[in-house]
């Protein structure tokens, strides 16, 4: 069994809305995003203390420019 890691007490932006106290678990994929209140420690999370942070879903740049006369 893997070891999950878990963001608690964070705000959460997922898309679709913030959840002002969330937690993430997660470890090569998402496995669950949810406030606190619905928070269950698990026996293998590896916790981190979100307090006071945001954590987003990632950017990606998709601006490029052509080189050596071609564009993209």
């Amino acid at each position: 069994m893997q070891m999950s890691k878990v963001i608690t007490n964070a705000k959460i932006y997922t898309g679709e809305t913030v959840l002002e106290n969330g937690f993430i678990r997660f470890d090569h994929e998402i496995q669950a995003v949810d406030s606190m209140e619905h928070y269950q420690k698990k026996e293998d999370d590896q916790v981190i203390d979100g307090t006071g942070k945001n954590v987003i879903p990632g950017f990606i740049e998709v601006h490029s420019h052509g080189g050596y006369g071609s564009d993209t």
